[in-house]
């Protein structure tokens, strides 16, 4: 089941490999897949809000340059880009 998400913009703290929003109570997860295929992404992002684990998208890597890491996903007719800098702990949700 996908999950329904009004917004996902915004600034999120990195824990690990969570992403907490900074002003509302949303809780995102990257995660990996098992089961590696040609037409899937390696990673993902789940809304662990609600502690089940909703799957988002696949997020696709674009770049990684020093500590920050770029990633494009689709949600809901949207193109979104997420940018996680694990040198100050923060990341970015972006519409593209």
């Amino acid at each position: 089941m996908k999950a329904k998400i009004n917004n996902l913009l915004g600034t999120y703290n990195i824990v690990g490999n969570n992403l907490i929003h900074i002003v509302s109570n949303k809780k995102l997860l990257i995660t990996e897949r098992q089961n590696i295929t040609d037409k899937k992404a390696l990673n993902f992002l789940l809304d662990k809000t609600d502690g089940k684990g909703t799957y988002i998208s696949s997020i696709y890597n674009v770049s990684t340059i020093s500590e920050v890491s770029v990633f494009k996903f689709d949600y809901s007719g949207l193109k979104y880009k997420l940018e996680l800098n694990k040198g100050i702990n923060t990341a970015y949700i972006t519409k593209l």
